[in-house]
């Protein structure tokens, strides 16, 4: 028994190294090597270019100390670095509403099945994605977003998704 047990943890690590970590595995290690703070302020969650699922994840939190900065940390084989600090830009479009993470039903994995059912009925193929999960606007509930990109990391596509109801608000394959 404490063999398959071995076997099955090998499995899931293996699996995490050549095909990525979910959003919710990722925030599983953030948790653990992170604050309660930082959780509760964490206003976005960015994974770039997953053949399904990112290597790498990226986490923005309020800097409690300053209104005009948020903190970035970085999630990589399983370790997260920072926090590099990132000032707001007068016109960028940076978060400033914390995720209840508790409330993410779909995770990235549903994410990706979503986005890829839409590419398919709009005749779209892409090879990797870029998910991003922060509130937007009025949005009721925090929402994904992937954008799906060619091998030649061209923007194909955009699939908006709420992050609770799972919902697909917003679809574009009409990128310029």
């Amino acid at each position: 028994m404490k063999a398959l047990a071995i076997s099955l943890l090998s499995i899931l690590q293996l699996s995490t190294v050549l095909g990525g970590m979910t959003a919710r595995e990722a925030l599983q290690v953030f948790e653990r090597q992170t604050s309660k703070a930082t959780i509760t302020q964490t206003v976005a969650i960015v994974g770039l270019h997953g053949s399904e699922q990112p290597h790498r994840w990226r986490f923005l939190a309020l800097d409690p100390e300053n209104e005009n900065l948020l903190r970035e940390y970085v999630l990589e084989n399983n370790t997260v670095t920072g926090p590099k600090s990132i000032p707001r830009v007068a016109g960028q479009n940076l978060p400033r509403t914390p995720i209840f993470l508790a409330a993410m039903k779909l995770d990235s994995t549903d994410v990706y099945q979503m986005a890829d059912d839409e590419a398919i009925e709009a005749g779209v193929s892409f090879a990797k994605v870029n998910y991003q999960l922060r509130w937007r606007g009025n949005d009721p509930e925090p929402t994904w977003l992937a954008t799906l990109l060619s091998a030649e990391n061209a923007a194909v596509g955009r699939v908006y998704i709420m992050a609770a109801s799972g919902t697909v608000v917003h679809r574009d394959f009409q990128i310029d």
